[in-house]
């Protein structure tokens, strides 16, 4: 940075004194004389009693001081205050510590749940051969139909017991109507392999031990009579059929799987008084039955 210094130069002009003030006044006690009248004289500007000149231009600024000595240290402050309301607040969090010793191994804790399967890994290698087993107690061939090239003993033919075939079907082409524990009898006979069923009593009757399908079909008519009957063994009810839908002919059915011995009767029967069913050629009334396989 470059300082500039103007000087200003001023001329002064200083008032010369008058002959009164420079020589006086001879006699009579002048202001400044006295007796003879010896005068002070005053030359150029150095005269004091001239007016104050110009100030002068301010001087440049001087070189920064040395920096002073360290103050004494000041006396220790009080604790701080704490009250019920805002509690004390904390001090400045100290320096980190060096980490503490392993404290003992604590107790197992409870088991946690089972973590999800992982993906499947290859097959291992397949496993030694296992011994052979002991043979097997004869099956039962009375019912075992030989396949075709499959070629039979004649000595196991003669042992082989032949398989009971028991089935029948047959349908009522007649109005049903009637009171309460009338047998319906199924007059139209359909099939009866064996002859187990009865077309005037409406009963079958076991003449093979074993287990028994047996179902029925009741055709409503459109009249106040409502069909409600029962299936029934040895007169113990087995299944029931019932409906009461007025103005319509709505089917109703029901079937069953029974066990039978030999001379047990099965049979329809009704069971209210107010009952009835269509019957006529187009069959929609039947009971049949069949053997599933003997005892």
């Amino acid at each position: 940075m470059r300082l500039f210094v103007f000087v200003i130069l001023v001329t002064v002009t200083c008032d010369q004194p008058t002959g009164d003030q420079a020589a006086g006044t001879s006699g009579g006690g002048g202001p400044r004389g006295s007796g003879g009248g010896g005068s002070k004289k005053c030359s150029g500007c150095n005269c004091n009693d001239g007016r104050d000149g110009i100030p002068g231009v301010p001087g440049l600024p001087g070189s920064p001081g040395n920096n002073g000595l360290p103050g004494p240290m000041g006396e220790k402050g009080s604790a701080g205050i704490c009250d019920a309301l805002s509690g004390c607040a904390p001090g400045r969090d100290g320096p980190r510590g060096f980490p503490g010793a392993d404290g003992p191994r604590g107790p197992a804790g409870p088991r946690g749940p089972p973590g999800k399967s992982g993906p499947p890994s290859t097959p291992g290698q397949p496993g030694p051969k296992g011994e052979r087993g002991l043979p097997g107690p004869p099956g039962d061939t009375r019912f075992i139909e030989p396949g075709p090239g499959v070629v039979i003993p004649q000595a196991a033919l003669a042992t082989q017991a032949p398989t009971p075939r028991i089935a029948f079907s047959a349908v009522r082409n007649m109005v049903i109507s009637g009171r309460a524990g009338t047998v319906m009898a199924f007059e139209d006979v359909m099939t009866n392999v064996g002859d187990t069923y009865d077309p005037v009593t409406g009963k079958f009757t076991c003449t093979v031990a074993g287990t028994y399908y047996f179902s029925f079909n009741i055709q409503r008519q459109s009249t106040s009579l409502n069909p409600h009957m029962s299936m029934r063994k040895n007169g113990e009810i087995v299944v029931s059929v019932y409906n009461n839908a007025l103005g319509s002919r709505d089917q109703v059915s029901n079937s069953a799987i029974i066990q039978l011995q030999v001379g047990d009767k099965v049979w329809i029967e009704l069971s209210s008084s107010s009952n009835g069913a269509l019957g006529d050629t187009w069959r929609y009334n039947s009971f049949s039955g069949f053997l599933l396989f003997p005892a």
